[in-house]
């Protein structure tokens, strides 16, 4: 049997997990949503020392049990922890690397597509980051208004002291 060691990507298709909708739910792991991943992708190399011990204890088909099982398990442990914000939001751009430090060295990177939820949530998801935008906006304008206000005082100040002095 020939192995080739050469960089390989595997992708890893339709994954499924369940997050929890509110993090006072975590501690109860009750209530909570499926999400959908469309693809997962492990760049691979195996170290050419370690080739032969690991076809001979997982077979050719070594990345079946070292990247996708472990793929699979480590996102669920992932997003079982973590919130629904937390995993499509706050905290999406660590997965890939949480993926890459579960599979260790034997690996060159993992790329993971953004969860599909359901419509209803990523619409509702959009309204609140709408929301918390205007919030925002309305915040900076404030800020804007009374920096200006405080601009027009000192000038004020500064006209009555220069026409009394």
């Amino acid at each position: 049997m020939k192995v080739l060691n050469k960089i390989s990507v595997q992708k890893i298709k339709s994954v499924v997990a369940g997050v929890v909708t509110h993090s006072d739910h975590i501690e109860f792991k009750s209530g909570g949503v499926m999400i959908y991943i469309d693809r997962i992708e492990v760049v691979n190399k195996l170290a050419p020392y370690a080739v032969y011990d690991i076809v001979r204890n997982y077979t050719a088909d070594y990345d079946k049990t070292l990247i996708f099982n472990k793929i699979h398990h480590e996102l669920n442990q992932f997003c079982s922890a973590h919130t629904l914000q937390e995993v499509y939001i706050e905290l999406f751009d660590q997965i890939d690397e949480n993926l890459k430090l579960a599979l260790q060295k034997d690996l060159n990177a993992v790329r993971v597509t953004k969860p599909k939820i359901p419509e209803a949530i990523r619409r509702n998801f959009e309204l609140m980051e709408a929301e918390k935008t205007k919030l925002l906006i309305a915040a900076q304008r404030q800020k804007v208004v009374e920096k200006e206000a405080e601009t027009d005082r000192k000038k004020a100040l500064i006209g009555n002291v220069t026409s009394t002095g």
